[in-house]
């Protein structure tokens, strides 16, 4: 807890300024002091049971309560006693009272009664299972489910701007999560400030919310619109990328000054590259100019989709075209030399049968408009025929330039080949001939005669 020592009044340690006249937030004594709670125990309203306070936000004090037909828990939100001599603060409790009941989404506080005891307004509202922001990371890590979180937190902000009102007071303490046992994860907004839209200035000395989570044109000029929400929602994305606190404004004057600001956003890449990635967002939420940040759901899901996980699924979308590429040209470079085989019958066809060796000779043998090719068989002797010409090897081809030369090659003893020849000049063939297999002969199946053992007493009487 905190207090301010001007208006003495006592505020969470989330707080570092008093959020009614500016004034730096102290921490008192650690003591122990006995105190009279006059709400705790009362029945209010015949229906609910007060049991203990369970915290409190800027302008309320919260109890935990139970219905006593339904024994169902709730928690009760008191207008702190100090602003209670204030209409304008009672007025105003009572109408965000009734604009909070009017909202129905999963993910913001559902407010299902209000009223006034002994002049102190109050509202009822659900209790909220679930760990807070902090308690989560703590138990999760950081970077867990970041888009998930802030998908269903842009949704509840999307639904309040549809009905003409603003959230306000987003910060990370006010966030719920909880895993249900089918595992969906539940995301709730708490302690709401709800405000019309059409109300363009904040009130004069009040701001709701706390003063370090509000940006720059709501402090200098008293804008406070979507954008302005959605830098608050950018923070709460920072909370989940950085594992240390945000560091706390040295004064009013570093805030409304700028300097706060700038420190804010000034992150390095610490852990990974996730994060790196991440930090693009941040710009469009919280260092982007007021007309360019932020402002509507559409543009969060173009945001995220661009800079975080868009990223990610281009990363794999090109990795994955790479990889089509390269099987593709394998494919395609099989296919090409199965079909120069088939189709040309070439040397390389014959290269794992039988070794063709090309030798270019530099001198000129052949006439004008001809090239010589020489063939020459290991061993040599074998028969070449060449468009209805028997050679014996080695032997000279003459053929005129441009042509393709088919041979056929056989000898006894060997594999007989057929090649087609290109040739682009006058040049040697050596060809390496292949053993013909020699078929095995199947013998005929003798049957042994099992030869009879001679009785020298067979004869003999």
């Amino acid at each position: 807890m905190k207090y301010c020592k001007k208006c003495n009044s006592s505020f969470s340690s989330d707080l570092t300024f008093c959020p009614f006249d500016g004034t730096f937030m102290s921490v008192p004594e650690k003591r122990t002091v006995a105190m009279y709670d006059p709400l705790a125990g009362i029945i209010l309203d015949g229906r609910y049971q007060i049991m203990v306070p369970c915290g409190d936000d800027i302008f309320s004090i919260h109890y935990s309560a139970k219905h006593i037909s339904l024994s169902k828990r709730y928690t009760i939100k008191f207008l702190r006693s100090f602003l209670c001599s204030s209409e304008n603060y009672r007025s105003m409790y009572l109408d965000l009272s009734r604009m909070r009941a009017s909202l129905e989404h999963p993910g913001i506080e559902k407010t299902v009664d209000y009223g006034i005891h002994l002049e102190q307004p109050y509202m009822v509202c659900e209790y909220t299972e679930g760990d807070s922001l902090d308690v989560y990371i703590k138990k999760n890590g950081v970077n867990s489910d970041i888009s998930k979180i802030m998908n269903k937190l842009s949704e509840a902000l999307s639904y309040v701007h549809s009905k003409g009102h603003l959230l306000q007071n987003i910060i990370h303490s006010n966030v719920r999560i909880k895993i249900n046992p089918d595992g969906d994860m539940k995301v709730v907004l708490i302690n709401p400030g709800i405000l019309q839209t059409t109300r363009k200035k904040i009130l004069e000395g009040s701001y709701f919310g706390l003063i370090e989570y509000l940006p720059e044109e709501t402090l200098k000029m008293g804008i406070y619109d979507c954008r302005s929400e959605y830098y608050q929602l950018g923070l709460i994305l920072r909370k989940m990328l950085v594992s240390d606190e945000m560091e706390k404004p040295e004064s009013m004057d570093s805030i409304i000054n700028g300097g706060f600001y700038r420190k804010l956003t000034e992150l390095e890449n610490k852990e990974s590259k996730t994060r790196f990635i991440r930090y693009t967002e941040l710009y469009y939420f919280l260092t982007a100019p007021h007309k360019d940040r932020i402002g509507t759901h559409e543009e969060f899901k173009k945001v995220m989709n661009n800079s975080s996980g868009g990223i990610q699924r281009k990363l794999l979308l090109v990795s994955s075209v790479i990889f089509v590429l390269f099987f593709l040209a394998a494919v395609s470079a099989v296919f090409n030399s199965v079909s120069s085989r088939d189709e040309k019958k070439s040397v390389p066809e014959q290269a794992s049968r039988t070794t063709v060796k090309i030798i270019p000779l530099e001198k000129n043998i052949s006439r004008t408009g001809f090239y010589t090719v020489q063939i020459e068989t290991e061993p040599v002797g074998a028969r070449i025929l060449s468009n209805g010409r028997q050679y014996i090897s080695p032997a000279d081809i003459e053929i005129p330039s441009g042509t393709e030369l088919k041979i056929k090659i056989d000898r006894d003893g060997y594999e007989s080949r057929e090649l087609s020849l290109h040739p682009k000049g006058n040049e040697k063939v050596v060809i390496s001939l292949r053993s013909a297999k020699r078929e095995k002969t199947v013998g005929r199946n003798r049957k042994k005669e099992k030869s009879e053992l001679m009785d020298p007493f067979k004869d003999r009487k």
